[in-house]
């Protein structure tokens, strides 16, 4: 669990890590992933398992992070789920599973993205992503045995496989968690407050858009996660994202904070609408059908994720005109949109 000491009020040392220009890649040591056989009595646990690194820290910051899915199931994937790893001493890991081929029905062990989240005892929030896949001069040595199962794991010439973080945000002395009462262990979890989401525009300018900022593309929104019982205030942020199309930019994928609120941070990233064919040609454009994913750490020191769908002519109005510019907004009947949050599991 991330405990609101993590989050608290800490005065800045220069012992843990050091300046965001000067971070040393993170370092990926190990990798191993399994997938099973479907012969019956046998598991049929997939996993993908990993050890990373942080230079940067003065302290032990490697952490093992494991994630475990039904291999046989249809529909059960590593996808979408964020994971808390083993402790560490100045901070903390997380890390997620996504999909580096968005054709392929079935999870991949031997193709995908690994994304990690690192939070600082200092406030620091860094993002690192790297894709690992299978094939000559690729970092993963992919086999299948005879029996039907099939493993990967890192090659040495590989190892370690290196990323560059991004930092996302950093707070110090001004960040603020609300110290909640300790509830016993049988005691019934209290839900995720839902969020609100009262504002979203989304623009695309006009073919004859060339200069300075016209190009640009954006979409962007206010959230709130309003106060709860503790007597907390609402935390509203506005969230935006630009891209430049012309440019061969897109918006998908990009972990971005959103302004800044009293009590912990929301971050969002726009991602693909995975098989909504409601509108026509909607799969990759962005200003017809996407989804917008936020994770939030919280004022109870936990992380959340949440989803919301947006689609043109559903919850969405507006409208391009020749020129090729699109603009929409929230239908007022669906102002706010409500987003429930889960908890992400591991804590």
């Amino acid at each position: 669990m991330l405990r609101p000491a993590l989050f608290g009020i800490l005065s800045l040392t220069s012992s843990t890590i050091v300046a965001a220009q000067t971070l040393a890649p993170w370092e990926i040591i190990q990798v191993d992933t399994y997938s099973p056989s479907g012969r019956p009595g046998s598991s049929t646990v997939s996993y993908i398992k990993t050890t990373i690194n942080d230079p940067n820290s003065a302290s032990n910051a490697t952490a093992n992070c494991n994630i475990e899915w039904d291999g046989l199931t249809n529909g059960e994937t590593p996808y979408n789920t964020a994971l808390e790893c083993t402790p560490v001493e100045d901070g903390t890991w997380e890390f997620e599973v996504l999909r580096a081929d968005p054709d392929s029905e079935r999870p991949s062990i031997s193709n995908f993205i690994l994304r990690f989240t690192r939070l600082t005892n200092e406030g620091n929030l860094y993002i690192g992503s790297v894709t690992l896949n299978s094939g000559i001069e690729s970092d993963l040595f992919f086999m299948c045995a005879a029996s039907g199962f099939c493993y990967a794991n890192l090659r040495p010439e590989s190892t370690p496989v290196r990323l560059t973080p991004k930092e996302i945000g950093f707070r110090s002395a001004d960040l603020k968690v609300r110290q909640t009462e300790e509830t016993s262990e049988d005691a019934e979890p209290e839900p995720p407050i839902a969020w609100q989401i009262s504002r979203i525009e989304t623009h695309r300018p006009s073919s004859e858009s060339t200069t300075g900022n016209s190009g640009v593309s954006s979409i962007s929104l206010t959230i709130t996660e309003p106060g709860t019982g503790l007597s907390g205030p609402d935390m509203t942020a506005d969230c935006t994202t630009e891209w430049n199309e012309t440019a061969g930019e897109s918006p998908f994928d990009k972990v971005q904070a959103c302004s800044e609120v009293e009590e912990g941070y929301f971050m969002f990233e726009v991602v693909k609408a995975d098989g909504n064919d409601t509108v026509e040609n909607a799969g990759d454009d962005p200003m017809s059908s996407f989804n917008l994913k936020f994770t939030r750490l919280g004022a109870d020191g936990k992380t959340y994720l949440g989803l919301a769908e947006f689609v043109a002519e559903k919850n969405l109005a507006g409208g391009c005109g020749g020129n090729g510019g699109c603009d929409a907004v929230l239908k007022e009947e669906y102002n706010p949109l409500v987003v429930v949050p889960k908890e992400v599991k591991g804590r």
